[in-house]
């Protein structure tokens, strides 16, 4: 029965898989900027990670990300001059020029929904993006194209929800325009949005308008949404989000994460500015960027430095806990081979013997157990808590039978007068002596399972101490290890 259950369990593993259809990604990590020469060395561990179906790069993984889940909330495409253009393209359209107008207003319009941040940057700035759409709007309108007309003006109804047309100010054809696109987002049913930062005084930026701060609950009509948050003069990613009428959809902006994530141009995965955050937070960031595509699974790989050494260092993650299956290194003053490099990738996916060159160092996060792997090993899987108390109690009855036993021995079992000899008294001392020593046994290892229990713990507080040797081209790189 128990293989029949595993078996099922793994078939409906593999089902809900293939039903997902997402490829498993890989993302790379580095503490402060990207090594110039680390395309070049990271090269054979892309290479095998792409046979085993993982995919790689900012062209899909970085560019998946932004569409889906959050992007740069500034890429230095926003003129200096914004507020002064977009004058200038709401001038155009007032003297007729609409072919003009258009064209530049829909270029100011596109470069600030590619820089959100500015504007949470420079609130001051909003007013003139909707401005800009306005006369975006009308303008297609002059120019026949009602359906790009009515995308500007829902824009700028989903922007500000105090927005208003009116005839004296743009003229019967706006007002119609405007009532017709607000019917058409209010007959569609309102959502709900709701926004929490983990970060104080954080403000919110919905659409480029400050909302509110820390914590936020929003009814908005059907469309898309950037959401932007800003402590201090630090900003968030820009946050994508797309409600339908009676959706409620929710974000929450997770600052650290935000700060390290990079998704374009040239590679996607993580920046750290530490190493201590890097062994905080990779596992858990890379959990988290799987997640938000729904990726199937997720490898960590990067460039990291052990005791002053440069090594390739490589971990597959668990998506659901944030935790790892594995991380493997390879040192970097050996020289390593192609085929070395090839080995750590297949490790990371396949586990197995450490391939030749291939080192496993001391974890910095909990191991997790992969979908049917058995408890007892290095997989991460925990002793039954309560065996500690069996053989607690159990020592404690040792030690009271056997203090028990050393006490009567030599006593008789039967009252006698003074100066009557004993016929038969209790001989116990070798029974008394074997419980004691049971019992001291046993406290020890009482002692053992609970210091066990308290360094393996579930990832946090929990006591590690390791001691490393990795062979170098230079020698080795030699270490101790300790997390309380």
């Amino acid at each position: 029965m128990r293989y029949l259950l595993a078996a099922t369990s793994l078939l409906l593993l593999h089902a809900s898989l293939a039903r997902a259809g997402h490829p498993p990604i890989v993302l790379e990590s580095y503490t402060g900027e990207k090594p110039a020469d680390a395309a070049k060395i990271l090269s054979p561990v892309f290479d095998e990670l792409a046979t085993k179906k993982f995919v790689v790069g900012a062209d899909v993984v970085g560019r998946q990300f932004e569409a889906i889940a959050s992007r740069p909330a500034l890429t230095g495409g926003l003129p200096k001059d914004f507020a002064a253009a977009v004058d200038a393209g709401y001038d155009q359209w007032t003297n007729g020029k609409f072919d003009e107008a258009a064209k530049r207003l829909a270029a100011l319009v596109e470069a600030a929904r590619d820089n959100p941040g500015a504007f949470a940057l420079d609130e001051k700035l909003a007013p003139h993006l909707e401005k800009a759409l306005i006369a975006l709007s009308l303008s297609q309108l002059k120019l026949g194209d009602r359906s790009a007309a009515k995308q500007a003006m829902a824009e700028a109804l989903r922007g500000n929800p105090d927005f208003k047309i009116t005839r004296a100010m743009y003229g019967q054809d706006a007002l119609d325009l405007y009532n017709e696109v607000a019917a058409e987002l209010k007959a569609a049913g309102e959502g709900k949005l709701i926004v929490s930062v983990n970060a104080d005084a954080a403000g919110i930026f919905v659409n480029e308008r400050l909302r509110r701060m820390n914590d936020l609950e929003l009814r908005v009509l059907p469309g898309e949404y950037r959401v932007v948050a800003r402590i201090g003069q630090e900003l968030s990613r820009a946050h994508r989000i797309v409600v339908k009428g009676g959706d409620i959809q929710k974000v929450t902006i997770e600052p650290a994460f935000d700060r390290a994530v990079h998704s374009a141009p040239s590679w996607a995965g993580f920046r750290f500015e530490t190493t201590a955050e890097r062994e905080r937070s990779e596992a858990s960031h890379g959990a988290a960027f799987a997640e938000a595509i729904d990726a199937e699974q997720v490898a960590v790989v990067g460039i990291d430095v052990v005791r002053g050494q440069r090594v390739v260092s490589g971990a597959l993650i668990n998506k659901r806990s944030g935790h790892e299956f594995r991380r493997a290194i390879i040192p970097l003053d050996g020289n390593p081979s192609a085929e070395q490099l090839r080995g750590l990738a297949r490790f990371l996916v396949s586990g197995g013997p450490l391939p030749p060159g291939v080192i496993e160092p001391p974890p910095t996060e909990p191991r997790d157990r992969e979908p049917g792997e058995r408890g007892g090993g290095g997989g991460g899987a925990r002793m039954w808590g309560g065996w500690k108390l069996i053989t607690g109690g159990a020592a404690v009855a040792a030690g009271v039978a056997g203090g028990l036993l050393l006490a009567y021995d030599g006593a008789c079992p039967v009252h006698l007068d003074p100066g009557v000899p004993c016929p038969n008294p209790y001989r116990n001392a070798v029974q008394g002596w074997i419980a004691v020593g049971g019992a001291a046994v046993l406290a020890g290892v009482t002692v053992y399972l609970v210091v066990k229990e308290h360094r393996a713990g579930d990832g946090a507080g929990g006591a590690r101490r390791t001691a490393y040797l990795a062979p170098t081209a230079g020698g080795a790189i030699a270490g101790y290890a300790a997390r309380f």
